[in-house]
């Protein structure tokens, strides 16, 4: 009948609008987010110490700026991918940067923002060189993607949000402002699923 499809026209248009919207958030928070990692990147005393090997200066600065944003890591990676300092357990210095493949896509940008997962968890991971003059690494803070940041977001919003994180291992993390009764269902409805 008219009357459904005018009804589903209608859901269909909300959902591309909400679609956007959570988008456009995301995009805001990561310029944000970007910002203040660029900070980091550009403190002067942070480039010297990164110049001449100051882990302590380095470690102090990555705690100092991360702390400040309630970032969920903070890095210095060095130009061959290595990670030189970190603020999380989660990831060891001397080991590969866990999102190389960001360091390749942000290639010669000034700054970078994406979300990428690690050990099971959505993370918004902000990337800027750290120049004098030529990039001499790269700062890499992760927000994490968790149940607050999508209860942010669903008021901001008013969409019930859904994330899922596919594990190496083949698990699945699921994220949800769903009611707990509906957040069953949602999981086996391949249709419900889109990807932003």
């Amino acid at each position: 009948s008219s009357m459904r499809r005018n009804v589903l026209d209608r859901a269909d248009q909300d959902l591309d609008r909400g679609a956007s919207v959570f988008a456009q958030l995301l995009e805001m928070r990561g310029a944000q987010l970007s910002e203040s990692v660029q900070l980091a990147a550009r403190d002067f005393a942070f480039r010297e110490a990164v110049a001449s090997g100051d882990q302590a200066t380095v470690q102090s600065v990555l705690v100092n700026h991360g702390g400040r944003i309630n970032a969920n890591f903070a890095l210095l990676i060095q130009p061959d991918g290595m990670v030189s300092a970190s603020t999380t357990g989660a990831i060891a210095t001397a080991h590969p940067f866990p999102f190389g493949e960001l360091l390749g896509h942000a290639g010669n940008h000034r700054l970078f923002a994406t979300v990428a997962a690690l050990d099971g968890r959505a993370y918004q991971v902000v990337l800027a060189p750290v120049l004098a003059p030529r990039r001499i690494g790269w700062v890499s803070m992760g927000f994490a993607l968790d149940a607050a940041a999508l209860a942010k977001l669903h008021e901001l919003t008013g969409l019930e949000i859904s994330l899922a994180v596919s594990h190496q291992s083949g698990t699945t993390q699921w994220l949800s402002t769903l009611p707990a009764t509906e957040r069953d269902q949602y999981r086996h409805c391949s249709e419900c699923h889109m990807a932003i």
